[in-house]
Formats: C-alpha cells, structure tokens, sequence
C-alpha cells in the first residue's frame, strides 16, 4: 500500500496551467491534508510567500472564489472553496 501524500488529491491540481506560481504555491499550503483552515503565518511558511508577494498571490484568488479568507479576533484564516464544498457536501447527510 502506497503511503497518502500530505496533500489532498484536489481537481486544481489538475489544472495547475491555469494559475501563476505564486498561487499554486498558495493552493498548495491550503491543500495540506491536516489542516482545513489555514492562518496567515502558516500560508507564510508554507508557500514562502511574504508580504506584498504574497497579497498578490492571494487577492486574486479570493476575489475569483477559488479560496476563501476568514478573519476574526484571532486572526486571518484561508481554506480552498473546492475543500469547503466538499466537506459541506460531506456533512449535508448527517443530522
């Protein structure tokens, strides 16, 4: 049996001609199988964007739905909305 990567398998993984390096890099640290939601250090380390690079990466990405950034007390959090979907379709059944 073939060990699981850390990475979901995710249909934009399929597609990665159509996005810029610097946002596959960002869809990726938001693919990581443990972790849902992302927060803002954590997108940081693993795409090893900072700063204005990596508000370039993300802006376009939000404002096109392809992630989905949430922010509150604690702080700034990112989840990709093909994971969302997923897990909402996932719970739809449970009651």
């Amino acid at each position: 049996m073939e060990p699981k990567s850390e990475y979901l398998d995710l249909e934009w993984m399929d597609r990665t001609s159509e996005f810029e390096r610097d946002q596959q890099a960002v869809m990726l640290a938001c693919s990581r199988r443990t972790l849902m939601w992302v927060t803002e250090n954590q997108l940081k380390f693993h795409s090893g964007l900072q700063g204005q690079a990596l508000f370039d990466a993300t802006e376009p990405l939000v404002e096109l739905g392809i992630i989905h950034q949430f922010e509150d007390a604690d702080g700034v959090y990112f989840t990709l909305n093909e994971r969302l979907e997923k897990w909402v379709s996932s719970q739809s059944g449970l009651k």
